[in-house]
């Protein structure tokens, strides 16, 4: 049987990621064709592509040539009944810019006028499938997010270069995100810019904030980053889908403190995490973390549990049972 599967952006997002895994676990295992519709053009531009993109959208979803995967960006118009399922990370359009917000909603108002009850879903988080299966959903699926843990195995003489690299000295060192204001970089900026702390933004943003360092890194090096700091904060502003800065930092050894917004909640209570919802309770979280804060045996061992082992057999066993009933359907109608 041929799978096939809607990519919709080439772009670094943890959704993009967790996609890029399932297709090489999909082209290593089955017969996999890459249905590639993401857009050329970039801000209020993808406008004039955007009936393109709806024309081709419709054409895959209605006339698959096997078994057909998409996401929720993809899922807002009809699917052939039983020919397919649909990745849905998190619905949330909180902070987002004003093109991405009003197109975030179009999806999900096509979603779910589009989406039949007994239709598969695949969340990636116990807060998503919850939402679901309280919104009708009767087949709703769970696949966590993987990990290649062997790439966040952090040596101490390499956390000590990276610091000297960037500037690093005794303060302690404290990572508060994406400047983005729908992660909560400036919230968390907001709390500690007048304490006596080294704060440190990485990835895509705008936010000014004078007093913490940005680096743009590649990915061993971000791995270092987040094994040099003392805490990490992930103080999102929308239900995140799960939310990987916080389990990276857990699998090098890193304390969290998070928001504890959608699927991250998850992550912080499994790995005996602090949760904070208020901002302004963040610099006595902090001073607690430093005090004789730290990641237990009990909180790594959680975190390495979500290898490729586990997300292949996830994913082996959605493909095995609906699967199976395409093929029971067909040799019934023959």
């Amino acid at each position: 049987m041929l799978i096939q599967k809607i990519s919709t952006t080439k772009r670094g997002y943890g959704g993009n990621i967790y996609e890029w895994y399932l297709e090489e676990f999909l082209s290593t295992n089955y017969n996999f064709e890459k249905v590639d519709l993401s857009f050329h053009l970039r801000g209020w531009w993808r406008v004039f592509e955007f009936p393109i993109y709806v024309l081709r959208l419709l054409k895959v979803c209605m006339f698959p040539k096997g078994f057909l995967i998409r996401n929720s960006q993809a899922a807002f118009v009809p699917m052939r009944k039983g020919r397919g399922l649909t990745i849905v990370y998190h619905i949330d359009e909180t902070l987002s810019p004003l093109g991405s917000r009003l197109f975030q909603k179009f999806m999900e108002f096509g979603f779910f006028l589009f989406t039949r009850k007994h239709d598969p879903i695949v969340v990636i988080s116990k807060y998503w499938e919850k939402y679901f299966l309280d919104h009708g959903f009767t087949n709703v699926c769970l696949a966590y997010c993987p990990f290649e843990i062997e790439k966040y195995q952090v040596i101490d003489q390499e956390v000590a270069e990276f610091k000297r690299k960037h500037g690093f000295g005794k303060r302690p060192l404290i990572y508060i995100g994406n400047p983005q204001p729908k992660k909560g970089s400036h919230l968390v900026y907001e709390a500690l810019k007048d304490e006596d702390y080294d704060l440190v933004t990485s990835g895509e943003g705008n936010l000014v904030l004078p007093k913490a360092k940005h680096l743009k890194l590649s990915f061993p090096d971000y791995v270092k980053l987040l094994a040099a700091c003392d805490i990490v904060i992930t103080f999102s502003q929308f239900k995140e889908g799960w939310c990987r800065v916080a389990h990276e930092a857990i699998l090098v050894g890193t304390p969290v403190i998070g928001s504890g917004l959608g699927g991250m909640e998850e992550i912080l209570v499994s790995s005996g995490q602090l949760v904070c919802p208020d901002h302004r309770n963040l610099n006595a979280m902090v001073r607690t973390l430093l005090s004789h804060g730290k990641v237990t045996k009990n909180g790594l061992g959680w975190a390495v549990s979500f290898d490729l082992t586990k997300f292949n057999k996830d994913w082996l066993r959605i493909l095995d049972l609906h699967s199976s009933q395409i093929i029971a359907r067909q040799t019934t109608h023959t």
